[in-house]
């Protein structure tokens, strides 16, 4: 069983920098209630397969590779990326 893993520090407080507030500052696997109340399942990494999430329910991938948690230029460009994945998504759903 994988077990949930504290968000490191440095991406924590990039992300406060850049007015992100993270409520739950540990990852964790998703559960099977989280994809039955979901409408549709975001995957944000380029490691992670559509069949390791066991649903007909639509996945949308954003291919965005990990950086080091160090790497805060990296960080922030990630940030970046996400960011305007989430703003063209909400536009699509107006």
């Amino acid at each position: 069983m994988i077990k949930d893993i504290d968000v490191a520090i440095s991406v924590l407080n990039l992300m406060e920098e850049q007015g992100i507030v993270i409520k739950d500052k540990k990852s964790r696997k998703i559960s099977k209630k989280d994809i039955n109340w979901s409408d549709l399942i975001v995957i944000v990494a380029d490691n992670v397969k559509n069949s390791e999430i066991r649903t007909k329910k639509k996945i949308l991938r954003w291919e965005i590779s990990d950086v080091s948690q160090d790497d805060y230029k990296g960080i922030l460009t990630r940030i970046k990326q996400i960011e305007k994945k989430v703003k063209g998504l909400i536009n699509k759903f107006k």
